[in-house]
């Protein structure tokens, strides 16, 4: 039998055992001969009452109405494909966006999943592929009607023959590449991981969180990752090969050339990659930010206003880049020495904002004051163990909670002002024991 897997049939997981016994997920031929009763009772099981697979609007919110999650979550029996090369194929695109703009998005919708497991993604152009895509609107074939625009935005179904896999887009829906409409990487995304196979996770940050919103930069989250390795496992590694060519999620060493916070995630950068707080999961800093071909030397989320959008500031060697998310500036990359540094100094160790106004910045045993308002460096550099004790030099830093974290060889060390709270060794934070 075609089992029809949306969001909300994760409730029968979860114990939800009222539900009648013909109320299971139905074939797409039985699904259409049964009364509309029936149908209701099998995709409409929960708080708000419409069939969704994590996109539905509720008061204006796109969600799902199941919410009882511990992290991520699966499909009953855990269904997954068994294969790793799978195809993909659009019978029908928006009217919204040119096709060639929908592959784009899709190409990067799917190479999410495909960075963090061994599977890879093709898409097809003969007449069938293992995740069929389709823009609809209202009865678009499948038995379950899109309700038009406002309501649900999307759905899929588990792994397994005929629809299996495969994903629908309400097309009554705004599709669009940025945030003046509804995104349709992040969508795209999200629906990729129910066909292969996720469920929901009660992780706000989670791609796979039951409720829509627009982020950028956009990228999976560690509750994301950790929910496909359980299905799919890691990247395969080649013989003799280091499929990243980065260091060792648990470098003893510590994994941190750069610290930033930004848009709410804690990001670690080392020899060119990144890793997100609580993940193992090394992801080239050129996936997310493609004019970065360097290694990282020191990164600081940049904002002037709560209104203004969140600026990234990115520094390798003598020079620097300015991305608003994961999109370049004009006019970038630039000489650090438009900070107004002296010709002495080549490279910045490590930056972070502190308040609205300053950036500090941390080269060699000195750090330096550089004004956002008045656009240049104050006064002259002072020697960072005068301010902070203990340390002389710093690898990477931010603030957080009015605590400044300063990364020094391999210890954190954490200060309330002048005061040195503790120090301790990163493990934690990159899920190392």
């Amino acid at each position: 039998m075609k089992a029809v897997y949306f969001c909300l049939i994760i409730a029968l997981e979860l114990g939800f055992q009222t539900i009648p016994s013909d109320a299971l997920p139905l074939s797409k031929d039985e699904t259409v001969t049964k009364t509309p009763k029936v149908k209701q009772t099998a995709y409409q099981l929960q708080i708000t009452r419409k069939p969704v697979n994590g996109t539905l609007k509720s008061n204006g919110v796109p969600r799902c109405g199941v919410t009882d999650f511990k992290t991520f979550s699966f499909f009953p029996g855990k269904p997954t494909f068994n294969k790793k090369k799978l195809t993909y194929r659009v019978q029908q695109y928006t009217r919204d966006l040119s096709e060639a703009t929908v592959d784009e998005v899709l190409r990067r919708g799917f190479k999410h999943w495909s960075d963090v497991t061994p599977l890879s993604f093709q898409k097809s152009d003969t007449t069938t592929a293992d995740i069929e895509i389709i823009f609809g609107r209202r009865d678009h074939g499948d038995g379950v009607p899109f309700d038009g625009s406002g309501g649900v935005l999307a759905h899929a179904f588990a792994p397994g023959p005929s629809l299996g896999g495969d994903a629908h887009f309400d097309d009554d829906e705004i599709w669009t590449t940025g945030n003046d409409g509804i995104n349709l990487e992040i969508v795209v995304t999200h629906e990729v991981g129910h066909s292969l196979g996720l469920g929901h996770s009660n992780d706000k940050n989670a791609v796979m969180f039951a409720t829509y919103s627009f982020r950028d930069p956009f990228m999976l989250m560690p509750d994301d990752i950790k929910g496909i390795q359980f299905l799919y496992g890691r990247p395969v590694t080649p013989p003799g090969t280091n499929p990243t060519q980065g260091p060792l999620p648990c470098d003893p060493d510590v994994f941190m050339d750069a610290a930033v916070r930004f848009n709410g995630n804690f990001l670690f950068f080392k020899n060119g990659f990144y890793r997100t707080a609580r993940s193992s999961t090394i992801i080239p800093v050129n996936n997310t930010w493609p004019s970065i071909t360097s290694n990282i030397d020191a990164a600081v989320e940049y904002r002037r206003s709560r209104r203004r959008r969140n600026n990234i500031l990115f520094f390798t060697g003598d020079q620097y880049w300015q991305f608003t998310g994961t999109v370049l500036n004009s006019g970038f990359p630039k000489p650090i020495s438009t900070f107004g540094f002296p010709s002495s100094v080549s490279k910045i160790d490590a930056a972070m904002q502190v308040g609205r106004r300053w950036i500090v910045f941390f080269v060699g045993n000195q750090f330096w004051r550089y004004d956002s308002i008045m656009n240049q460096i104050r006064g002259r550099p002072g020697l960072i163990n005068d301010v902070f004790p203990q340390i002389s030099t710093v690898n990477a830093a931010f603030l957080y909670n009015r605590r400044f974290y300063l990364i020094s060889g391999s210890s954190v060390f954490m200060f309330r002002g002048r005061r040195l709270i503790e120090q301790f060794e990163p493990q934690p934070w990159l899920n190392c024991e």
